[in-house]
């Protein structure tokens, strides 16, 4: 490195690379865990991160082999932060299950300040923690979780570099790998990188990353561990565990062999995958030329906010079609010979053009009001109008006045319960509600508006 001079005054540092003698990248987990380098764990509580964590470092420990085959030639001694884990009822156990040598595996319980007395410790404290690596050998350190050990704003690139820079530096200076576990944001979008929690400076140190997530097809108890982000090598397949019981009465990790799923497509499929429930509710609009919420939990025996939110669901994901408010159905047109059975089995007439009341001027509105001014009023709307009380709560539902004639029922109103007509596909009282209160504030453009 030179330090030369121009004109009198000094320049930044600076280095050939032809005299720098290449190095191999070194691994205590080849592929996976790099020496000396910061590695991120993030995941969902619940998921076995801190048990994975504990695992890792029971294998440093003693040494031997990986759950993908490669091996651990030499094992080292662990150094170990956590904020939300007992060590006596929790780390102990787990690290005896997963056959450790706690001879090597030191927990970090806390810093020592100016006085010589206990305190916090977070990873700010570069001087004590390069201390704790340098006395133990540590190959090793564990943070569970960053975030607890964070002194400043965590979601501040600038204050979270501050930290992680120099902490960058330890870990290359002692040839000690740092493995930083993170929950994921609660907002999540876009590359898998992203996700975890506080600012993208943290993923920035990194030269590895993973995340741990529930397999979407066997959610209830397989785990998957995959890659985010490999800098020194090519990203490695993900590998599938369970969470299994032991006879200490703490738990540990059956691993399952390699799962070819990258993050991409882990989170994907999750996203894609609605449930049972769901797809049952997606088969039954698929069935039906058209079919309302009501519908939905009569015929699968849930409930109406039940059946609203799978519909919801499936709206926004473009499986099922809404032709206007409160109705649903196919994406595509049903075939016709579908189509006359489904009508057959609703026991309707209805056409294709379900929009019912929908009108483009105030002249038609009016029609179209009075039109339905002698049909009973049913619903809670019937109370409505510009003398109602609208302080008042609604009048439940009597399914004791139903319309009949050309207005026969054919399904329930998503908005009061009501009944709906077959050629209106409406509930009436809503309409007028909507009118009336349109006239009183003098708005009858939006009356009736689906």
């Amino acid at each position: 490195m030179t330090g030369e001079t121009s004109g009198g005054g000094p320049v930044s540092g600076r280095v050939c690379v032809a005299d720098v003698e290449p190095e191999r990248v070194t691994w205590l987990w080849p592929g996976r865990l790099p020496v000396g380098k910061i590695v991120t764990l993030d995941g969902d509580p619940g998921l076995g991160k801190s048990l994975l964590a504990l695992t890792i470092a029971a294998i440093v420990s003693r040494g031997g082999e990986w759950p993908d085959g490669t091996r651990c030639d030499e094992a080292g001694d662990v150094l170990y932060m956590t904020a939300e884990d007992g060590v006596a009822d929790t780390i102990r156990p787990r690290l005896d299950a997963a056959r450790a040598d706690v001879n090597r595996v030191h927990v970090i319980e806390h810093g020592i300040d100016q006085n010589g007395d206990p305190s916090p410790i977070n990873l700010g404290d570069i001087e004590q923690l390069e201390r704790h690596v340098a006395v133990t050998g540590a190959r090793l350190l564990v943070v569970d979780v960053l975030m607890a050990y964070l002194p400043g704003d965590a979601n501040m690139d600038q204050a979270v570099r501050k930290v992680l820079t120099p902490l960058s530096k330890l870990a290359e200076r002692t040839g000690c790998a740092m493995l930083l576990l993170r929950h994921l944001r609660k907002n999540r979008g876009g590359d898998p990188i992203s996700h975890g929690n506080g600012s993208v400076g943290i993923v920035g140190a990194a030269r590895a990353g993973f995340m741990v997530t529930a397999d979407p097809d066997h959610a209830d108890d397989v785990r998957i561990l995959s890659s985010v982000k490999s800098n020194l090598a090519v990203a490695p397949k993900s590998l599938a565990y369970r969470l299994v019981g032991t006879e200490n009465g703490s738990v540990a990790l059956e691993w399952l062999g390699e799962d070819a799923r990258s993050t991409v497509e882990l989170l994907a499929q999750r996203s894609d995958n609605l449930g049972r429930a769901a797809h049952d509710v997606e088969d039954f609009v698929n069935s039906r030329s058209s079919t309302m919420s009501a519908d939905v939990a009569e015929g699968l025996d849930m409930t109406l906010r039940s059946a609203n939110q799978h519909l919801t669901r499936l709206l926004s994901k473009g499986r099922i079609a809404r032709p206007s408010r409160g109705v649903y159905g196919p994406m595509k047109p049903l075939p016709d010979h579908k189509l006359e059975a489904a009508e057959a089995s609703e026991g309707a007439e209805a056409s294709e053009g379900t929009e019912g009341f929908e009108a483009d001027d105030g002249d038609d509105q009016q029609e179209e009001i009075s039109d339905v001014g002698g049909v009973g009023l049913p619903c809670s709307r019937a109370a409505s109008g510009p003398d109602a009380d609208e302080g008042a709560p609604p009048t439940p539902y009597d399914d004791s006045a139903v319309v009949t004639g050309d207005d026969a029922v054919v399904g329930r109103c998503p908005d009061c319960g009501g009944p709906l007509g077959v050629a209106t596909r409406k509930c009436l009282p809503c309409v007028i509600e909507r009118a009336n209160r349109a006239a009183v504030s003098s708005s009858l453009d939006e009356v009736v508006r689906p």
